[in-house]
């Protein structure tokens, strides 16, 4: 995954070596967190992984007060935030996941 510096879009290339672009938001930062791919937005947090059948797809979003302008990945597979709203706090894969069920 990687993100166009000329307008933002997140893309990602298959397995023949084309760019498909992601439908979110414009973004501010990816890293990888046990193979899934965490974006920060200009309205949340997407996660993107492997549905199992070798198709990458979106596991999970949350909206987060802010643009996200910073992600660290922990050891524990979670990630550390810092939005431009001033909010910084830990996202566990898990609730994103229980907030993306609701």
């Amino acid at each position: 995954a990687a993100i166009d510096p000329a307008t933002d879009e997140v893309f990602m290339i298959d397995s023949k070596d084309a760019l498909l672009p992601l439908p979110i938001p414009k973004a501010n930062v990816i890293i990888s967190v046990s193979g899934n791919f965490w974006i920060g937005t200009t309205d949340g947090l997407y996660v993107f992984g492997d549905n199992g059948e070798g198709k990458m797809v979106e596991l999970a979003s949350i909206s987060i007060a802010g643009s996200i302008i910073q992600l660290i990945p922990l050891l524990d597979d979670n990630a550390a935030f810092i939005s431009d709203a001033g909010f910084a706090g830990v996202v566990e894969l898990s609730q994103v996941f229980s907030a993306f069920e609701q």
